[in-house]
């Protein structure tokens, strides 16, 4: 319920409350039908106009200024909670929330004083006046609340749209990098191999030519043109080589997108923890710790109520031991799914054992690898 609502609300309790006071004092006379169906005439105007997409205040001040003026005409004291409300309305949409308190106070005030009620319409407006005081606060808050909640829904959706214009451009930046490499290794090969073969062809054609004419000639450009050919093809395993990165940079960097995608996806806290020569792992080993990694995290997703997962790689003088642990719950014995199986086939065929720890500060699947 919205705050000209339960303003309408209170002032049709009123008139009830009017009508029935009326009633028993079998007052009701065609003077006081004709105020009671003015008055629900005017609310029902109130309401029609609350209930649009936007409601003119105007409309409603005029329909509140003719209950007031319909209260004095009649004077019938009954009506006084009515006007306390009306009044209380009309504040709040003349002064939209400045120096509310200190109006209604006053003019409530003056309207008590030139009506004249009885002591116990005094006590009861002052009741229901604080009340409607009191719902006016409650609704003050309720929207600023949802004020609050819908900047935070927007708040939220452009940040959603930031992360996914990031996601864009990262990817972007990616693609832009891999073709820009592939134009300069492209270019590389090109300087270095291209204008050798070329020239190997034009000597080759000249031997063929000089064959029979001339055979030392050809035989000169077919030397020459081997040596040029075999120094273009060293040249190309240089350029290979030096443009392979090496097993150490290629395992490292899978595990930590694999560590920062799930930490991004799953609010993971993800750690990574590497001591010891990691050029000394071969590459069979890299390939078993990325996909045991793959898999011991999925386990922790699924089997587990971890926000914490570890991967510490220990390399020492003849021996690798990979550690993958979590700090999730556990409960009882664990028994060897499918997971676990495919975890320990896996690093059995890269020649290493692996070992399942149950603990208290959560699940240890620890690998070691001969080296």
């Amino acid at each position: 319920m919205s705050l000209p609502l339960f303003y309408l609300f209170a002032k049709v309790i009123a008139l009830i409350a009017a009508t029935l006071i009326t009633i028993s004092d079998k007052m009701m006379s065609g003077d006081t039908v004709i105020p009671v169906l003015a008055f629900s005439c005017f609310f029902l105007l109130d309401y029609l106009f609350m209930s649009r997409k936007k409601p003119s205040k105007t409309i409603v001040l005029i329909a509140n200024a003719l209950s007031l003026a319909l209260i004095f005409v009649t004077g019938v004291n009954s009506y006084i909670y009515i006007m306390l409300f009306t009044v209380i309305e009309m504040i709040e949409y003349i002064t939209e929330g400045k120096y509310f308190y200190h109006l209604a106070g006053i003019l409530v005030a003056i309207f008590l004083f030139i009506l004249s009620p009885k002591p116990i319409d005094i006590v009861l407006s002052v009741i229901l006046c604080a009340f409607l005081i009191f719902a006016r606060i409650v609704f003050s808050i309720l929207e600023n609340t949802r004020e609050t909640l819908r900047e935070s829904r927007k708040e939220i959706a452009t940040q959603k749209e930031k992360i996914n214009n990031l996601v864009a451009y990262t990817k972007t930046v990616k693609e832009t990098a891999a073709l820009e490499e592939r134009s300069r290794f492209s270019v590389r090969i090109h300087d270095q191999l291209g204008h050798g073969i070329s020239g190997s062809i034009l000597l080759l054609e000249a031997a063929k030519l000089n064959i029979k004419t001339n055979p030392e000639q050809a035989e000169k450009c077919i030397e020459t043109a081997t040596e040029n050919l075999r120094s273009g093809v060293d040249s190309i395993r240089m350029s290979l080589r030096q443009e392979r990165p090496d097993v150490k940079s290629v395992g490292i960097a899978e595990i930590r997108e694999i560590l920062d995608k799930y930490k991004a996806e799953y609010n993971f806290d993800t750690i990574l923890s590497i001591e010891g020569d990691t050029d000394v792992i071969p590459f069979i080993v890299w390939n078993c710790i990325r996909d045991n990694l793959i898999e011991s995290m999925t386990n922790t997703l699924k089997h587990s109520q971890a926000d914490k997962f570890s991967l510490k790689i220990t390399i020492m003088n003849k021996l690798v031991r990979v550690e993958y642990s979590d700090n999730g719950k556990q409960g009882g014995k664990f028994t060897k799914g499918m997971g676990l199986t495919a975890i320990e086939e896996r690093t059995e065929q890269a020649n290493g054992k692996c070992l399942f720890l149950q603990r208290d500060d959560g699940f240890h699947t620890v690998n070691l690898f001969k080296l």
